[in-house]
């Protein structure tokens, strides 16, 4: 009897445990890095998710110690997460709905696009892991306390006055002039263009205002500078 306790209990926390998290390997296909398209890549991350959030772990579901990603919302039929990858502290992951594959972006516009695949043979955690950071160590010279600066007394000098021989002079008013000068940021458009829109794969769309083929995650807002006047 007691032995059938067990092994229900046994069964019991394993399927508690299946459902808890999922653990799966996604091969990396393409990426953009500062606008630069390329296919020229290699390796692989696993991803083990979990009820509100995911991140990066070995097969087992291990983490790799980048830390938690948390899921924030869900738009255009892309499930979206916010946090700590290989990539940066702070990136989005754009999954599909069926997890079958997602995106990585950067703060600075770099994407990194994934695929589940079958891990490789031999290849049990993620191919890119961040190193820990270095542990420094206080230093053994000893402590020198700032000199304090020197300072010298203010002479000051009697002031003297001349007076005009001519009383009929009258004074001109003052004139003043505005200069203005052509915004750094949108270049005198008054509109900046952006590129953290959501944006699935590295798909491109045309610009009438940059005319120019840009990312599907390309816009346009009033510039924050000048407010939309394009000059300051």
């Amino acid at each position: 009897m007691k032995k059938n306790i067990l092994l229900f209990s046994t069964l019991l926390l394993f399927c508690f445990t299946s459902i808890a998290q999922t653990t799966y390997y996604y091969k990396l296909t393409k990426k953009k890095v500062n606008g630069v398209i390329s296919e020229n890549v290699s390796g692989g991350q696993f991803i083990t998710i979990i009820k509100d959030g995911c991140y990066e772990s070995d097969k087992d579901g291990f983490s790799v110690n980048h830390g938690k990603i948390k899921y924030n919302r869900t738009e255009n039929g892309y499930l979206i997460y916010l946090g700590p990858t290989y990539y940066g502290e702070n990136t989005m992951l754009l999954f599909k709905s069926d997890y079958s594959s997602f995106n990585i972006k950067t703060m600075d516009g770099n994407v990194y696009v994934y695929k589940r695949a079958t891990p490789p043979a031999g290849v049990t955690t993620c191919s890119l892991i961040r190193k820990p950071a270095p542990t420094t160590t206080p230093s053994s010279q000893p402590f020198i306390p700032p000199v304090p600066a020197t300072t010298y007394p203010v002479t000051t000098y009697p002031q003297t006055t001349t007076t005009s021989s001519s009383s009929s002079s009258t004074s001109q008013p003052a004139t003043t002039t505005t200069a203005t000068r052509t915004c750094a940021r949108c270049h005198g458009s008054g509109r900046e263009d952006r590129d953290d829109g959501v944006c699935f794969g590295l798909d491109t769309k045309y610009c009438n205002e940059c005319n120019r083929t840009v990312s599907c995650s390309h816009y346009h807002v009033t510039c924050q500078l000048c407010h939309g006047k394009g000059y300051y």
